[in-house]
């Protein structure tokens, strides 16, 4: 009988213990805009949280941090020499900065150290991600945020790069807070994204297009793929003077255009079923056009002050199908209004 209680009082504690476990275990990502990235991490093994359990998504995260999530997400264990003044041998980051110094997407400083304690700034984080992916540098593409003349000028090429491929698309209010210090779970989604877990197809749509394989099975159909939205039919912008045409075959590409016109009219023409979306950014504020592209849209857009640059970004958007999963076709350009000599 004795035994009997004891072996149910162990079960009982046994029980609780787990249940215990099991609402620590991601309690405080639970409802978390990350939530399911964080709890497909954990589900990978690729995460580990802190010993209570807690992941602490808005916790600020040092650099060696960031430096030790990076390495475990791209694999990276090659070691380089190093010799930062303000990196020893019996730091626990030690070998995670030698991983990201033969990786080669940190560098160091000037006066020769790493600062790995620092906590690490989004600015930084987009650079170290735009590296790591061996994007060119896009300063234009970093227009698209309103505080975009916050981003120091060592940064603004990386940080264009990695808004332009999504890496990092900045928040609600169309800022991308360059100074501010980047969160865990902010970290995580960033890592996760440049990791390109989904293979894009190109294409306009209708299923794989690939063809059928050798075994007779998937004839270009029956996969689930990912592909662009749209590829517009023609996409020009009109003043005064002239209609110039833009490039629809390289839908990241950012042109830029000066006129000596105050407005400028963009003409979109997409398949039916898609949805264009015109937003201009400005150093002074944002304006957004939406509307259904049958035929086309045209959209007047004034140019109210000369000499800023008119950041606009045209957005083919189109509902997903069976099978398909599409992701957005973008098409920027950077207009800027000069005075007649």
């Amino acid at each position: 009988m004795i035994k009997r209680k004891i072996s149910l009082m162990l079960a009982v504690v046994m029980v609780l213990t787990l249940m215990m476990q099991i609402f620590a275990f991601g309690a405080d990502y639970s409802g978390h805009w990350a939530e399911d990235t964080i709890a497909q991490w954990f589900k990978d093994d690729l995460l580990k949280g802190y010993e209570d359990g807690s992941f602490k998504p808005d916790a600020q995260i040092t650099r060696a941090e960031f430096m030790t999530m990076v390495n475990n997400a791209f694999d990276f264990t090659e070691k380089a020499e190093i010799g930062f003044r303000d990196v020893k041998s019996s730091d626990w980051y030690y070998q995670e900065v030698q991983k990201a110094a033969e990786a080669g997407y940190i560098i160091g400083y000037e006066d020769n150290t790493i600062r790995p304690v620092n906590k690490i700034t989004r600015q930084e984080a987009a650079l170290i991600i735009a590296r790591i992916k061996a994007l060119n540098e896009n300063a234009l593409g970093a227009k698209k945020f309103v505080d975009y003349n916050e981003i120091a000028s060592w940064a603004i090429g990386g940080v264009g790069a990695a808004a332009q491929e999504k890496y990092m698309i900045g928040y609600e209010d169309y800022t991308f807070r360059p100074l501010r210090f980047i969160s865990r779970a902010e970290a995580l989604v960033t890592i996760d994204r440049a990791l390109d877990m989904v293979v894009e197809v190109p294409g306009t749509g209708g299923g794989n297009t690939g063809g059928s394989n050798s075994g007779g099975g998937n004839s270009g159909g029956d996969t689930e793929v990912t592909t662009s939205a749209a590829i517009l039919a023609s996409l020009s912008i009109t003043d005064e003077i002239s209609t110039r045409s833009i490039d629809i075959t390289t839908p990241s590409a950012i042109s830029g255009i000066t006129t000596t016109s105050s407005a400028i009219t963009i003409t979109a023409i997409a398949a039916e079923g898609t949805d264009i979306t015109i937003r201009v950014v400005t150093p002074s504020g944002i304006s957004v056009t939406t509307s259904s592209a049958i035929n086309g849209i045209a959209a007047n857009i004034p140019l109210d002050t000369p000499g800023i640059d008119y950041y606009i970004e045209i957005v083919a958007t189109r509902q997903d199908e069976r099978y398909i999963d599409y992701i957005d076709t973008v098409y920027t350009v950077v207009v800027t209004r000069i005075l007649e000599p």
